[in-house]
């Protein structure tokens, strides 16, 4: 990772250590009523919980650099990582590991239009690796276990966490959504009724982490 980058990265040491039950060891992400190209219900199916639910500065900011790392603007994505940590709370920054874990899950299952297998997430991973390398000096490996982490399947103590996690995922997610806006917008619902779902558990996480 290039001096930028890991000036960055020491800023947002926030993402979490624990995860929520529901994604334990690689289990299907709860997609609600994701459209694939006009023929809906084809991704999992979790009950709706009533309200939007997400924090809207930490949406706002992920959002934000999701899309710059989409377009590819490796000076304006650094400037976007080194902002988080003077604008977000603490609470904020670990709310919005959360946030990016399910988006990259949701992001691998919009591109694979199925829920991907550990072996798929890793030829994910390097197939966007040129994309990611135009905003960040890391290596096919990093990407791959950047991934690997959201689903919580990455090899003990290779694990991407806290700030190389908050730094390197929206990077990743970017290059995975090949129509970004579209597709965050496709991603919001289902994670806002995910984060109602488990309200408590995730409040308990962001709280102790």
């Amino acid at each position: 990772m290039d001096r930028g980058a890991r000036r960055a990265q020491e800023r947002l040491s926030a993402e979490p250590t624990m995860r929520p039950r529901a994604w334990r060891r690689g289990n299907p992400l709860p997609l609600v009523n994701v459209d694939w190209d006009g023929a809906p219900g084809r991704g999992l199916v979790v009950p709706e919980a009533p309200g939007d639910g997400l924090e809207s500065e930490t949406w706002r900011s992920l959002e934000e650099l999701i899309l710059i790392a989409s377009a590819s603007q490796p000076a304006a994505y650094l400037a976007g990582c080194r902002r988080w940590g003077r604008v977000l709370s603490l609470e904020q920054m670990r709310t919005a590991g959360l946030y990016l874990a399910f988006l990259l899950r949701g992001g691998a299952t919009l591109a694979l239009r199925h829920s991907p297998t550990a072996q798929e997430i890793g030829e994910l991973g390097r197939s966007v690796h040129p994309e990611v390398s135009v905003l960040l000096n890391i290596d096919e490996d990093q990407v791959v276990r950047t991934l690997l982490s959201a689903y919580d399947l990455a090899p003990a103590g290779q694990e991407i966490v806290r700030g190389d996690f908050l730094v390197l995922g929206p990077a990743v997610l970017g290059a995975i959504l090949k129509n970004a806006k579209a597709d965050l917008d496709k991603l919001r619902r289902p994670l806002a009724n995910w984060c109602s779902l488990h309200e408590e558990e995730l409040r308990d996480i962001i709280a102790n982490s």
